[in-house]
C-alpha cells in the first residue's frame, strides 16, 4: 500500500486537471485507509501516469510549440462546422470562445484532418465565384438544405440579388460550393445568407430585337 500511496502523492505534485485532482484525492483516502484499491482504478490512475510523465509533458510541449496562427484559423474553421453538426461540442466551444485554448495534437488531428473537415477547409479557403457587388440569382432548381433554408431558396429562385458579403457566416456544409455569401433580393432591404452552390451568374434579360427579329426584319 505504501507504494501505492507514494504513486498518488507524486501524481498529485503535477499539473493535473480538477477531475484528476479530485479522483486521485479518493484514491489517497481509500489507500490510507488500507483500502485496496479496484483494478479499474488503478487503470485510470495508470492512465493519469501516462498523461503527465516527462515524455508527455515533452510532446505536449513540442506540439505547442509548433501552434500557429495558422492551425489555430483551421481549427476554429473546423470547430464551427462541428459544433453546428453536433459533434465535438465540447471541444469546438473551447475553441471558438477560448482564444488561448490549444487542443491537443490528437484532438486536432481527429478534428481537423477527417475527409469532412478537408472539404469545409477548401471551401473555406477557396476564391469565391461571385466577388462582392456583382449581381447574381439564386438557380431555379437550388436543392435543398444549407444555411438559408428550403423556404427562402424557393422564394428566391431565379431572382436578381446582389452580392453584399463574401464568406459572411462560417462555413457549415461539408459539400462543394458550401462558402456562404449575403445576399440582398432586389426590391428588398433584407438580407439573406446563402451558399455559393445555390447561386449562379445573373442571366441577363433578351433584347426585343433578339426575341421577335432584327429591327428591319418584317414581320407579317
Amino acid at each position: 500500500m505504501e507504494k501505492i500511496i507514494a504513486r498518488l502523492e507524486a501524481i498529485r505534485s503535477k499539473n493535473i486537471n480538477q477531475w484528476e485532482d479530485g479522483f486521485t484525492e479518493s484514491l489517497l483516502d481509500q489507500a490510507s485507509r488500507d483500502r485496496n484499491l479496484s483494478e479499474k482504478q488503478l487503470q485510470v490512475l495508470s492512465r493519469i501516469e501516462a498523461k503527465h510523465s516527462d515524455e508527455a509533458q515533452a510532446k505536449r510541449n513540442a506540439w505547442h510549440a509548433q501552434w500557429d496562427d495558422n492551425k489555430k484559423k483551421i481549427a476554429k474553421i473546423c470547430a464551427h462546422y462541428y459544433y453546428r453538426a453536433g459533434y465535438f461540442t465540447d471541444l469546438a466551444r473551447d475553441i471558438i470562445e477560448d482564444k488561448d485554448f490549444i487542443p491537443t495534437e490528437k484532438q486536432y488531428n481527429k478534428m481537423c484532418t477527417n475527409k469532412y473537415a478537408q472539404k469545409v477547409i477548401k471551401a473555406t479557403q477557396a476564391e469565391p465565384l461571385f466577388a462582392l457587388g456583382s449581381m447574381v440569382q439564386v438557380r431555379k432548381t437550388p436543392g435543398s438544405g444549407g444555411i438559408a433554408g428550403d423556404y427562402a431558396l424557393r422564394r428566391l429562385r431565379e431572382k436578381p440579388v446582389m452580392v453584399v458579403a463574401v464568406d459572411a457566416y462560417p462555413v457549415i456544409s461539408a459539400c462543394k460550393g458550401a462558402k456562404v455569401y449575403k445576399i440582398l433580393p432586389v426590391g428588398s432591404s433584407e438580407t439573406v445568407l446563402v451558399e455559393e452552390r445555390h447561386l449562379k451568374k445573373l442571366k441577363k434579360p433578351k433584347k426585343r430585337s433578339d426575341q421577335i427579329g432584327s429591327q428591319d426584319e418584317i414581320l407579317f
